[in-house]
């Protein structure tokens, strides 16, 4: 999260939820995250020191709802697929890197092209 930049485009993926997820764009780029401070505050951390923060933040801009909801079960089969062709999603990051609540996606136009079809049936790898 730290890298984003503004004007980047990010997909706030709920895992197991049916609903659509939306598309947010970077607004503001990474900056202490404050309520890490705050003992009040749900996300105080009594480890992070103010001349040593741990944790950021960064202002997102809601641009616009998905048409459908993308499961991931449906991104790993075209992982998968990809992998074994040198497709272009064979290094996605949701599945070759440790979990981590933020990943980035160099696939974003393919995975929003699932929106609006099945890409299974027309499959391009390219």
């Amino acid at each position: 999260m730290r890298d984003m930049k503004v004007g980047q485009q990010l997909d706030h993926y709920k895992y197991n939820n049916s609903e659509n997820d939306f598309h947010l764009q970077i607004a503001k780029e990474a900056y202490v995250d404050h309520t890490q401070f705050d003992k009040k505050a749900t996300h105080y951390d009594h480890s992070s020191k103010a001349d040593n923060p741990k944790w950021s933040m960064v202002d997102v801009q809601f641009e616009r709802m998905t048409n459908c909801f993308i499961p991931l079960t449906e991104l790993k089969k075209y992982h998968l697929q990809h992998k074994a062709k040198s497709g272009r999603l064979k290094d996605l990051a949701l599945f070759t890197r440790a979990r981590l609540s933020v990943q980035p996606l160099t696939e974003f136009d393919f995975v929003l092209s699932l929106e609006n079809g099945d890409p299974i049936r027309i499959l391009q790898i390219t």
